[in-house]
């Protein structure tokens, strides 16, 4: 449940800064959306490590 929130959350973020680009230009509010977006992203990209860790966690291969 928690990892299927972060990723909305993350489309959310994502689509906020995109839609804030779009009227920004090139601007200091354009490096701000660059970093929204960039957030968003961010937290899709940790959802889905989260997803792949739990079908194939790394950590039991590690300590054998």
């Amino acid at each position: 449940m928690r990892i299927a929130l972060e990723v909305v959350i993350g489309a959310i973020i994502l689509a906020l800064g995109v839609w804030w680009m779009t009227f920004a230009q090139h601007s200091i509010n354009g490096i701000l959306s660059a970093l929204v977006a960039a957030l968003g992203g961010g937290l899709i990209v940790i959802a889905l490590s989260r997803v792949l860790n739990i079908y194939s966690p790394t950590s039991e291969d590690l300590g054998k």
